[in-house]
């Protein structure tokens, strides 16, 4: 199995709004496999998120980690030998979920080549759903994405530190044209022309498998840390398949390594979580993060008692007196 990693992380901007923000985020998303590509070609294009629906679209800003290609069915093969493409309705399926931004930098982001990365950038502009960390051209995948909602304006930046294509040289690779790398922070820095902190480099190490890991590697920790020295209010991490801790730094910011939603393959993976930030205006700028726990699938469920009981405990979610954080 490849090594892989995937990192995600979104920074609020903010213009004096006067209301709470609701931003939620769920793990990765896979349409192309299954159960849930199956009901897709029949039509049914609500399926995968049928059952939690209405409280997904209850966030003023929804936010998810596309694993899989929009496009044709191809006969593309990577190294990997796990490809995923989803069909052209996929789109509008993420559109009627209530998804306002995905991140589609992540090792899955060339299954079906470059033809399905554009097609995917395509499909999702057609629904109305925005994407980040991909684009036609690494400077534009470097820029953040904004979105605006309830008078408050968030950034998200996206990148990945795997790719199954070419795992050991992805800058020897076409898709380093399309996709953002996470190797360096110094573009989220001159974004956001905030930074808070050093910004010194940090030593590299050899990486170590991150699947099903219970927490993320060092190496992967520091960088989520240098994220927050960048200006990053809340990092979140996917691909590890399996719940990890929730992390906060300092009084208001959150590195949050995240989780598979869709497309449990082991019985103990089955457990996640939508994440739910509750940002509130400055002058308190508090951050609330909850969690509603769900089951892994092909159609994701909520579930309750020993299980909801098992997600909170897996995310370990500290109090902090002064962030509001819970």
């Amino acid at each position: 199995m490849t090594i892989l990693a995937v990192l995600a992380s979104c920074t609020v901007l903010l213009q004096a709004p006067r209301d709470t923000l609701r931003l939620y985020a769920v793990g990765d998303i896979n349409l192309g496999r299954r159960d849930a590509l199956d009901r897709l070609l029949q039509g049914d294009t609500l399926y995968p998120f049928a059952a939690v629906v209405d409280t997904l679209r209850a966030a003023h800003i929804l936010f998810g980690n596309l694993e899989s290609a929009i496009a044709q069915q191809t006969r593309h093969r990577d190294t990997s030998g796990f490809v995923f493409t989803a069909p052209l309705v996929a789109a509008q399926s993420l559109a009627r979920a209530g998804f306002d931004i995905l991140s589609t930098a992540n090792n899955h982001g060339w299954d079906g080549g470059r033809a399905a990365m554009e097609e995917t950038m395509r499909q999702l502009t057609r629904a109305g759903v925005l994407f980040v960390g991909s684009a036609m051209g690494r400077p534009m995948a470097e820029q953040p994405v904004i979105v605006r909602s309830h008078g408050w304006r968030v950034a998200f930046f996206a990148m990945t530190r795997a790719w199954n294509a070419a795992p050991n040289d992805f800058y020897g690779h076409e898709g380093a044209n399309y996709v953002a790398w996470a190797t360096r922070i110094g573009f989220i820095r001159a974004a956001t022309h905030e930074g808070r902190g050093s910004g010194r480099p940090r030593r590299r190490e050899r990486p170590r498998r991150t699947e099903f890991a219970e927490e993320p590697q060092p190496s992967l920790r520091r960088f989520y840390e240098g994220l927050v020295d960048a200006g990053a209010d809340i990092v979140l991490g996917h691909h590890p398949h399996v719940l990890q801790p929730v992390v906060c730094t300092r009084e208001t910011d959150c590195a949050v390594p995240r989780q598979l939603i869709f497309g449990a393959g082991r019985t103990w993976t089955g457990l996640s979580a939508i994440l739910r930030f509750d940002i509130a205006p400055p002058p308190g700028r508090s951050v609330r993060v909850s969690v509603i726990p769900v089951r892994v699938g092909y159609q994701a469920q909520f579930v309750d008692g020993v299980a909801a009981d098992s997600v909170r405990r897996r995310l370990n979610l500290p109090r902090s007196r002064k962030a509001g954080t819970t």
